[in-house]
């Protein structure tokens, strides 16, 4: 909301700058992953890291295994792929999509639906 908390794509970080953190909660309410953040109200610690942006996670790009670009954090992927492939069990093609950008990802589902209507 303020730009205290951003993510980098220069180098895939996600970065806190507390100093400018008013403690609106928006960064608790917007982020995907459950009670991941927590605001603590009312403090201010003056310390010289208080007023340094620091970097809170970092991850690697994963690539597409259809066509290499690169699309989302390997731990996001991961942890998708950990949550649907017992899902998608039945279905090497499901299981695949999975580690698919959001181009190829169709592509290879229209593909099985009509390899396997033939």
């Amino acid at each position: 909301n303020v730009g205290a908390l951003v993510a980098d794509a220069s180098d895939n970080t996600l970065r806190i700058n507390p100093s400018i953190c008013t403690a609106c909660g928006y960064c608790e309410l917007s982020c995907p992953e459950t009670n991941c953040l927590t605001i603590k109200q009312d403090i201010i610690e003056l310390k010289p890291t208080w007023f340094k942006e620091s970097v809170l996670a970092q991850d690697k790009l994963f690539a597409c295994v259809e066509c290499g670009v690169e699309f989302a954090t390997t731990k996001a992927i991961e942890k998708i792929a950990s949550k649907m492939a017992t899902i998608f069990a039945s279905d090497p093609v499901k299981v695949r999509s999975l580690y698919c950008c959001a181009n190829c990802k169709p592509k290879i589902m229209m593909q099985s639906y009509f390899d396997n209507r033939k």
